[in-house]
């Protein structure tokens, strides 16, 4: 039977309105579903296998490039770009936009507080730990901070700058976290699953954090509007 064209639209257009409350509930779902497992022997299994291929590639040079690469996710790093980031905001007048980046930093603390609740211990055994690391392993630390405060950066980017380097700019903060789960799991400091539980909470706060800010940052548009300079006739 078909349905109706009216209806169609319908939903079609409550899918438009609400996309972004289904894209939060697809990834909390997925997120919960990959924490229930997280702790099982057949993940394990398939984590283990992952990391051991990857290692087999393993040379000094791509051991350098992934550590260089890893510190884009690291604690300081991040720190010390979202300080930059808020006093250029706040020089720039766009003080609710330097509001979201210190909160962003917030994803580094709540990481720890997952890694308690799931309490996955990291690789081990026949995994070569390049670069050794403490504490708990799910979801990955490095992955999750960087995917919530360089994606929001990247989305800052976007929307306020119109110069020629918006485009590289924008890219260069969003594939960093790609590279930098990536370069976790070569290291031996996480495991896929780690990595892919790190990216999922990233990016369900940064979808948040995007549309909070639409909702809350219209005074830093109008600012944004008010330093353009008109264009000559």
């Amino acid at each position: 039977m078909a349905v109706p064209a009216r209806n169609r639209f319908a939903r079609l257009a409550f899918l438009r309105e609400n996309r972004a409350l289904l894209l939060l509930a697809a990834l909390f779902l997925f997120f919960f579903a990959l924490s229930s497992v997280a702790r099982t022997t057949w993940l394990w299994r398939w984590d283990h296998a992952i990391t051991l291929a990857v290692q087999r590639y393993r040379s000094p040079t791509l051991d350098l490039a992934a550590e260089g690469v890893s510190l884009g996710g690291d604690a300081g790093v991040l720190l010390i770009l979202g300080a930059g980031a808020i006093g250029l905001l706040v020089r720039l007048r766009r003080r609710t936009a330097a509001h979201f980046v210190i909160a962003s930093l917030l994803a580094l603390p709540l990481n720890v507080a997952i890694k308690a609740w799931i309490g996955r211990p990291r690789p081990a055994g026949d995994v070569q730990v390049i670069v050794p690391v403490l504490g708990l392993s799910f979801p990955s630390g490095h992955s999750m901070a960087s995917t919530l405060v360089l994606g929001f950066l990247a989305f800052l980017v976007w929307v306020h700058s119109r110069d020629r380097w918006r485009a590289p700019t924008t890219a260069l903060f969003a594939l960093t976290p790609v590279l930098v789960g990536l370069s976790r799991i070569y290291l031996g400091a996480h495991w896929l699953s780690d990595v892919i539980g790190g990216w999922t909470v990233g990016l369900f706060l940064l979808l948040l954090f995007a549309e909070g800010y639409k909702v809350l940052g219209a005074g830093d548009l109008l600012a944004r509007t008010s330093d353009r300079t008109p264009d000559p006739d």
